[in-house]
């Protein structure tokens, strides 16, 4: 990447699709995900190519739209320093909803969602890393009336190879992933994220827990198919992302209650 950024961060576009992959590991530390640097060089990479893009891929290994984990992270302060699950507390420490993270999180979506409505294209985020597959989305519930750029969706897969969850790891997911968060409240709209249980398929499964991998099928002009093939599964899961499209009259059609199906896109 060009730019004052010293990370592996990529940036490529091919034709009208953008694929961006962010260094979230050399540059990391206690109190920060990515430097500010990867985020200037970025925005400006963003501005210089908005106009040739209609779809944005963002690769974030770590997933930005996700549980929250805060409820454990304190027990485990205090197990941590009798010299167990040090571990598992470094890998929370990691997460985007970490209080360490969370005013960078809010930045990074607040900018991702301004410039994709500001460059009318879609952005979606593909992610890792929780040894589970799932589906969330970011909106503004206000700008989301007029653009479909101001929705964003999350689609997590894992390698295929990667040991599912134990059982009280995906119970502890479960009792909280039906969370509807409030990002952020402004005169511009609220922003709001979770994560999608898909209602429209009869397996109504918020989680994906057998091991799984993420086929895209992108067409430019009609859209994009993601399909997750799941262990044990008979058939995948899906959601399709529609591509741009905007309404000065305000009736771009969105749920409510992102919960609700996997149908926003």
């Amino acid at each position: 990447m060009k730019g004052k950024s010293t990370g592996y961060t990529q940036l490529y576009r091919i034709d009208s699709t953008g694929i961006a992959c962010l260094d979230l590991r050399s540059e990391r530390s206690m109190n920060r995900v990515c430097h500010p640097d990867t985020y200037d060089d970025f925005l400006i990479w963003i501005r210089e190519n908005a106009d040739k893009m209609n779809h944005l891929f963002l690769v974030l290994s770590v997933p930005i739209i996700y549980n929250n984990f805060s409820i454990i992270e304190k027990p485990l302060d205090a197990a941590t320093q009798l010299g167990y699950v040090a571990e598992v507390k470094d890998d929370l420490q990691d997460h985007w909803r970490n209080a360490d993270h969370q005013l960078e999180r809010l930045n990074f979506l607040k900018l991702l969602l301004n410039e994709a409505i500001r460059g009318k294209f879609r952005i979606t985020i593909l992610s890792g890393d929780v040894h589970i597959g799932c589906a969330g989305v970011v909106y503004n519930s206000q700008a989301c009336k007029r653009s479909n750029a101001a929705i964003i969706n999350s689609l997590i897969t894992s390698p295929v190879v990667n040991i599912p969850p134990p059982t009280m790891v995906k119970q502890y997911l479960k009792s909280t992933g039906s969370e509807i968060e409030i990002v952020d409240k402004s005169e511009d709209g609220v922003i709001k994220a979770g994560l999608y249980k898909l209602l429209g398929d009869p397996r109504k499964k918020r989680y994906f827990s057998g091991r799984n991998y993420l086929e895209l099928v992108h067409n430019t002009e009609t859209g994009t198919q993601a399909r997750w093939f799941v262990e044990d599964e008979s058939e995948p899961f899906q959601i399709f992302i529609h591509p741009f499209k905007e309404s000065d009259k305000g009736n771009i059609k969105i749920y409510k209650d992102i919960s609700l199906r996997s149908g926003l896109l």
